[in-house]
């Protein structure tokens, strides 16, 4: 109920605010009309200044109100809203991630989501307080309060005692006194009137400039402070009635919509617990007047009745109940006011079936003393079926006890044949255990054999390991004593050793040409000047060199090998860059070293796009 109060009281306030959207334009619209049609005297600029005043404080007081509608629906208060607020955050930065600039189009939305959370969680803030600032009452007073100073401020503007806008006070009066009291609408009424007797007598006295309504050929009523008096006093009692009108009607109002409510609330059981038991009793009901016709019914649960009987005859809808004396047993039953029963009355369904339906007849009287009658129907056919069962089994039954008789004396021969068995099966037991413990030993002689096969077959794959890697290194070793064996038959001959180490060079890193330089002098200057003269080696291995023997120098000084990876311009053949994408050419000077002295070099010259 206090959900429903506060509810009430909102839909007021937005209502109060609805007002004002309308007064708004009818405000300004009232001070072009009188001041360019009808020729009034004020100026238009004051007017429209206070009414765009007014609608920004309305749009305030429309944002409020929407807030606190959106709080009455919160049921979990800063759990739901943060949670919320963490939403509307993660999914502009998941969108930010996804959709990149784009996702800046939505932050408008964003916006308003993030604003509308936090004001929510003020609101939550202050909802414990004992003074709330932007509680639904204190907005109320604030409206009202807003509503009085603006149209105060018309009335100053537009001829003080002279306008006629102050009646536009009741409405604010009227909203005080019903929502918050006659108390506090009587407040605000004396203070209202009181602020237009101070501006009326203020502008008498001439200490506030006197604004006037019409021309100056109509006379001044600011210049009587009896019009102003009397003016005030008018207005008091016309905005003290009001809202002493207001606080009435709407405490009746609410006595009533109490008692309504209580009265709905007592229908509402009375309609739960008539459609409960009409849905778990499968019997059915029809409540017909004497000469049969329905007033109300509810079908079976088989629906062995029509439906939409509703005005019309029984007797007619129904013609087994014609043929069973129903119309004398219904006169008989409002005459006698005595219950009377109607035994096996056979009803074919719109299925084909047939079903024997049991009928009461009950004498009821309404408010006003008239005759009805209840008629109770019950569908008897499973009722009468399970007594002709019973029937059915008790016969069945004597016949199986003059058999059970007969399968006793038979029985005693089975049970003699029975212990037979018995004795026969225990022997067999026997011999099955006996079995079972042979069959055990073997299993585990089973397996223990196994566990020695696959320790043996491990032990064979390790020796075969073995064995593999002694045939692999003897083959090794072989390949080793046989080059080893023919470089020691041409040792006395260096040429031939040479030319065989440029063919089984070339042959195993095909290569496109090799060539092994030994030196002759073992200074290490002389070797560069040896090497760079040889008329022997091809021209292409040692054109690089040639002409930049720097490049040999890592080879001389620090006995490293020089890989030089060329590319060869077919515009300028004779010039060499050094390339990092595909290897069109690639050269190698490779020194041959017998501890720290450079005894020869292997060079080593190759043509093709692949990597090397």
């Amino acid at each position: 109920m206090e959900q429903r109060s506060g509810l009430r009281e909102l839909q007021i306030v937005q209502s109060l605010v609805t007002l004002r959207w309308v007064g708004i334009p009818m405000l300004l619209g009232f001070g072009v009309l009188a001041t360019q049609l009808l020729g009034m005297t004020f100026q238009i600029a004051p007017v429209y200044f206070l009414t765009c005043l007014l609608a920004l404080m309305n749009v305030y007081f429309t944002i409020h109100v929407a807030m606190l509608s959106r709080q009455l629906m919160l049921h979990r208060g800063h759990a739901s809203l943060k949670r919320f607020l963490m939403a509307v955050l993660n999914g502009f930065l998941l969108n930010l991630k996804t959709k990149g600039p784009r996702a800046f189009f939505a932050l408008p939305l964003s916006s308003i989501r993030i604003f509308s959370s936090f004001y929510l969680l003020v609101l939550e803030a202050l909802k414990g307080l004992r003074f709330n600032p932007l509680s639904l009452e204190n907005v109320i007073h604030t409206q009202v309060i807003v509503d009085l100073l603006s149209i105060t401020l018309f009335v100053r503007y537009t001829g003080s005692a002279e306008s006629p806008v102050m009646i536009l006070a009741v409405v604010p009066i009227i909203v005080a006194g019903a929502v918050l009291g006659f108390q506090k609408g009587l407040v605000y009424s004396v203070l209202s009137s009181g602020g237009y007797l101070i501006l009326c007598l203020l502008i008498n006295a001439k200490l506030m400039t006197h604004v006037k309504f019409y021309g100056p050929q109509f006379g001044d009523l600011s210049l009587s402070p009896g019009w102003s008096i009397s003016n005030f006093l008018m207005l008091m009692m016309a905005l003290l009635a009001s809202s002493y009108l207001a606080h009435h009607l709407t405490s009746v109002f609410k006595e009533r919509i109490f008692y309504l409510n209580q009265l709905l609330e007592l229908n509402r059981r009375d309609s739960l617990a008539y459609s409960g038991v009409s849905q778990f009793v499968g019997n059915g009901w029809f409540l017909l007047t004497p000469e049969g016709v329905v007033v109300k019914y509810k079908q079976d649960r088989l629906c062995l009745i029509p439906e939409n009987l509703s005005g019309k005859n029984i007797l007619d809808a129904i013609p087994a109940f014609r043929q069973h004396g129903m119309a004398y047993i219904l006169q008989a039953v409002v005459s006698n006011q005595k219950l009377k029963n109607v035994e096996r009355v056979r009803i074919i369904s719109s299925e084909g079936t047939s079903h024997i339906m049991s009928c009461k007849l009950l004498p009821i009287l309404d408010s006003e003393k008239r005759p009805f009658v209840l008629l109770l129907t019950e569908d008897a056919s499973e009722i009468l079926y399970l007594k002709d069962l019973i029937e059915e089994l008790k016969n069945n039954l004597d016949v199986a006890k003059i058999e059970l008789g007969k399968v006793t004396v038979d029985s005693k021969d089975a049970n003699n044949q029975l212990l037979k068995s018995l004795q026969l099966s225990n022997d067999r037991a026997l011999e099955i255990d006996y079995l079972s413990q042979k069959i055990k030993a073997i299993n585990v002689a089973k397996t223990q054999s196994d566990a020695l096969s696959d320790a043996m077959t491990q032990e064979l794959e390790k020796v075969k390991f073995a064995n593999d890697s002694l045939r692999e290194e003897l083959q090794y070793k072989q390949m080793i004593l046989e080059e080893t064996s023919e470089l020691l038959k041409n040792t006395h001959q260096l040429e031939v050793v040479s030319s065989m180490s440029e063919r089984r060079s070339k042959t195993l890193f095909k290569l496109d040409n090799t060539c092994l330089h030994l030196f002759r002098s073992p200074p290490t200057a002389s070797k560069m000047l040896e090497i760079l003269d040889s008329q022997k080696e091809p021209s292409k291995l040692l054109d690089l060199p040639r002409k930049n023997p720097k490049v040999l120098e890592p080879v001389f000084s620090e006995g490293r090998p020089v890989v030089i990876r060329a590319e060869v311009r077919p515009d300028s053949a004779a010039s060499v860059a050094i390339s990092n994408g595909n290897c069109h050419r690639l050269v190698a000077y490779v020194p041959i070293r017998s501890g720290n002295e450079i005894i020869g070099m292997m060079m080593l010259d190759r043509y093709g796009p692949e990597n090397n």
